[in-house]
């Protein structure tokens, strides 16, 4: 295979445009996807590369992953290192050592999953090299660093494996990753984790190859509730059960599609900060012939179920909006060109989450979990903020009838409020615009509530 990537140019390591990425202490793959999801925050980013660093010889370590990020302005780049450098992608691990790096520019010759042109979608796409960056489908506690092909990896680490059907043929494959967390995985070492899945991934290939269905000795048969990777059974707020939602999603997908958007406005950040109050979402896709539907992709089914009960149905502006379980498991990845379009597909990383990765993260996602009221819940508020000021930030997207500080712990430096609105319509608008919105140095967290106003 010819080369990709033609770097050219050399300097002393003075700020540039061009920055160098090394993903230490990795347990999870990365991709270019998620690499752009985080960096693109900070400006226009022009061309990325990624590869691998190998060791040296005398170490049983895996080679090193760096990436390469091309930015538009130095002033960016400055931005992106004094933000992200020494920053964890998921807790405890794949940390990232970020600096200028001694090129002036990168040459891209190819458009694939190893480099990419965003100035140029035209360019070919060239052969894949095996064993390359899978897609962000298989990061947080789906997958783990290693190699081996898309699908064997995925099954691999999926504490359900297969349904047995009646009378056919099972084989039950202990899953070591079934009682980790993501903390807990971070702290094996690297060669140790890569070791078990690869033994995990040989005993799910040749029960494969014999036609066997597989599960898992740290799960159930499949029809014995949902689960999910290391925590169990996920429990259902009760008002889902009662409504006969919590098995609604036969096709255990973590994909939604979201029909009947308001086009005209849309963006994935918004979709992502509705949808992310019921579960983690990796991935948000604004479908490129219909921009009034959306994809969204959780970290799990359970998810999914818990978000289609709760925002089906609901008003987004002037449409009610129509969701149903995708067929589809995953949602395609970025494609050179999509930055045209106005950023309609993204990633998003375990830091863009409401809540951290722990085995009660989805009874935490379930028991704040509802439709949304007149009153919108308002968290990471910096210390002088007040009630006028928070006033004032609302009234620019909605009208505000009340807001009211919430006490504090003693010592705590970060403030809470509740934000009374005119109604639902205008909660969502809330949370959809107001999520994410930096303050100060904060970035507020803007959530449905049960409370109502006056009761």
């Amino acid at each position: 295979n010819r080369q990709s990537v033609t770097p050219s140019g050399s300097s002393d390591q003075t700020p540039n445009r061009l920055l160098l990425i090394t993903v230490n202490n990795l347990v999870y793959q990365i991709d270019l996807d998620l690499i752009h999801s985080l960096f693109c925050k900070f400006g226009n980013i022009l061309r990325m590369a990624i590869f691998n660093r190998p060791n040296k010889k005398d170490t049983k370590e895996p080679p090193t992953v760096q990436c390469l990020v091309e930015y538009s302005r130095v002033e960016e780049a400055i931005q992106a290192l004094q933000t992200l450098n020494g920053r964890c992608i998921y807790a405890g691990c794949n940390e990232l050592e970020i600096q200028f790096s001694k090129l002036q520019e990168l040459t891209v010759r190819q458009n694939n999953e190893r480099t990419r042109d965003l100035t140029n979608p035209n360019l070919p796409t060239g052969d894949e090299p095996s064993g390359g960056p899978k897609s962000p489908t298989q990061r947080m506690t789906n997958g783990v660093a290693g190699g081996g092909s898309s699908s064997s990896a995925a099954a691999a680490t999926s504490p359900v494996l297969g349904a047995a059907s009646a009378g056919g043929q099972t084989v039950v494959i202990s899953n070591p990753f079934g009682t980790l967390d993501v903390v807990q995985l971070a702290g094996l070492p690297a060669q140790q984790v890569m070791a078990l899945h690869e033994n995990l991934q040989r005993q799910v290939m040749l029960a494969q190859s014999q036609g066997k269905k597989i599960i898992s000795s740290s799960a159930g048969l499949a029809g014995e509730g949902v689960h999910l990777p290391g925590h169990g059974p996920a429990q259902f707020p009760q008002e889902v059960i009662d409504a006969g939602m919590d098995t609604a999603n036969k096709e255990d997908t973590p994909v939604l599609m979201v029909h009947q958007l308001p086009g005209e406005t849309i963006t994935p950040q918004k979709v992502f900060n509705l949808f992310s109050i019921y579960g983690p979402v990796q991935k948000v896709k604004i479908l490129h012939n219909r921009p009034d539907v959306a994809m969204v992709q959780f970290a799990e089914p359970a998810y999914a179920t818990l978000a289609f009960f709760y925002t089906n149905g609901l008003r987004v502006g002037n449409n009610e909006i129509q969701v149903v379980f995708s067929k589809n498991k995953v949602v395609r990845s970025m494609q050179p060109g999509d930055e045209g379009q106005g950023f309609k597909n993204m990633s998003f990383a375990s830091s863009d989450q409401r809540y951290g990765e722990g085995p009660d993260a989805f009874t935490r996602f379930a028991r704040n979990a509802c439709k949304p009221t007149d009153v919108v819940f308002v968290a990471n508020l910096p210390e002088q903020f007040d009630e006028i000021q928070l006033d004032g930030l609302f009234r620019q997207i909605v009208n505000v009838r009340k807001v009211t500080m919430l006490p504090s712990k003693e010592g705590a430096r970060m403030k809470m409020a509740q934000v009374a609105v005119d109604g639902s319509v205008e909660a969502v608008e809330a949370v959809m615009v107001l999520h994410g919105q930096r303050v100060g140095d904060r970035e507020l967290k803007v959530a449905f509530t049960k409370t109502r106003f006056g009761h």
